[in-house]
């Protein structure tokens, strides 16, 4: 990418006061891909337009990275092409829908598009970095520009071909759908029929976008339809086995996707967890019809439905619930305080373990020694040390010392999550023993809290 020299930035800072055969770069410019804005930019007609050619100038401007103001421009020179081309409703389209004031263009289209308007050639590009101020500070934006080129006369006919084309793909679509339909009504389906009836389905539904509205692709839809619902009542997918994975919110999922018992292997699946954003991962099964994948989770304590689907096939959705991992929480305690008060402040903490689990109620459900497996064991340990006081003055004594907390939490045979939290200081003043010895309790049954409250937050 060449470079804006200083005297190119000081020149663009004072407006460009002097400019030679070309237009002057925006303000804010720091980087573009010549020292001027060529003329085809502002007037796509002029030199750079080749003799009976129709020449149009694409523009984004304002977006993140350089790969996207070149993609944008592209499009937006597409479009205007598309708007000389095809009727209204299709132009539409490719424009996008509006939500919330947005426009909504998604990258099949914009290939599309691209492919339906042949002839068009791109002659020129050009880019522009400019540094943008708002309140956040300074931030990157990038511009792009692009000459695109096609012969005039193609335009008429481009939508007829167009049209033309469509016709032919969704009869050859028909063909092959109605073929994998066939082979499933038999009376003995094989799996690799299912397989193939499903990989029609996938087919048709990404070439489906791809064509324009016509009764052909209205039949294709409704074909595919049929077809994918007919495979779908031949599949058994369900949650074969969850297991924990030591030490994360995460489970790993195996699923079993079969037809009349047979294993489908190498069969493409989509799984995500309903409710949740972290995204949709696609997987295939093994040879004994087995996939396997990560599910993030809120809570171990909480169940989950994941949501399997097939791609390319959106009316194939399967939702498998997926049981919390513990009913309850069981807190034990070691609690070990020496030095001053030792032994008075070992009571009192084992007392008071009580209020800790009564705010652990408002997380999840405690449960008795009695829960078995389907309990969240959850162990904590206290380590502290006690000084001797020593005197402020006053008849003023203040004890000082250290604090260490564990927390260790099992689900069964699996390690869940173990903690070590840093050492932490601890004291209690007063006039006697006693305002002593409560000043250090409040510390560490505060420390305690938010020990175990941390560790359930990330269980």
């Amino acid at each position: 990418m060449p470079r804006l020299d200083v005297a190119l930035i000081a020149v663009a800072v004072a407006g460009f006061a002097c400019t030679v055969g070309g237009i002057r770069l925006p303000p804010g410019a720091v980087e573009a891909a010549d020292r001027e804005m060529p003329l085809w930019t502002k007037d796509p007609r002029g030199k750079a337009c080749p003799p009976a050619r129709l020449c149009v100038a694409g523009t984004a401007t304002g977006t993140a990275t350089l790969a996207e103001a070149q993609q944008g421009a592209r499009y937006n020179a597409y479009l205007q092409l598309a708007e000389r081309a095809f009727p209204v409703q299709v132009v539409q389209k490719y424009r996008g829908e509006r939500h919330n004031d947005e426009q909504s263009v998604t990258e099949e289209t914009r290939t599309e598009l691209l492919g339906r308007l042949k002839g068009a050639e791109i002659l020129h590009e050009f880019w522009v970095r400019r540094h943008v101020y708002n309140v956040q500070g300074v931030k990157d934006a990038y511009d792009g520009h692009a000459l695109v080129a096609i012969d005039p006369a193609r335009l008429p006919t481009l939508y007829e071909d167009e049209m033309r084309r469509t016709r032919e793909e969704a009869r050859t679509l028909l063909a092959s759908l109605g073929r994998a339909g066939a082979a499933l009504t038999g009376p003995a389906v094989q799996a690799a029929d299912v397989a193939s009836a499903v990989a029609a389905c996938q087919d048709a539904g990404r070439r489906l976008s791809g064509l324009q509205d016509c009764p052909e692709k209205t039949e294709v839809a409704g074909a595919l339809d049929v077809l994918a619902r007919r495979a779908d009542g031949l599949m058994q997918i369900e949650l074969a086995a969850v297991a924990p994975r030591p030490g994360a919110r995460v489970l790993l999922a195996s699923l079993s996707v079969r037809t009349s018992g047979v294993p489908l292997a190498g069969f493409p699946l989509l799984i995500g967890v309903e409710g949740r954003d972290d995204g949709v991962r696609e997987v295939r099964t093994d040879p004994s019809g087995v996939a396997q994948t990560d599910i993030p989770l809120a809570s171990r304590l909480a169940p989950c439905t994941l949501r399997v689907s097939l791609p390319g096939i959106p009316s194939v959705v399967r939702a498998l619930p997926v049981p919390a991992q513990a009913d309850c929480v069981r807190l034990r305690w070691a609690i070990d305080t020496s030095g001053f008060l030792g032994d008075e402040i070992r009571t009192a903490l084992y007392r008071r373990t009580t209020e800790i689990e009564a705010g652990v109620g408002s997380r999840a459900r405690t449960c008795g020694p009695d829960a078995g497996a389907r309990a969240l064991d959850v162990t904590v340990t206290l380590a502290s040390s006690l000084n001797q006081p020593a005197a402020l003055g006053q008849g003023v004594r203040m004890a000082g010392g250290r604090a260490r907390i564990r927390v260790d939490a099992t689900i069964g045979p699996e390690g869940a999550l173990s903690r070590t939290f840093p050492d932490e200081s601890i004291k209690g003043m007063g006039l006697d023993s006693g305002q002593i010895r409560a000043g250090v309790e409040e510390r560490l049954v505060g420390l305690l809290r938010r020990a175990v409250e941390a560790v359930l937050g990330e269980i």
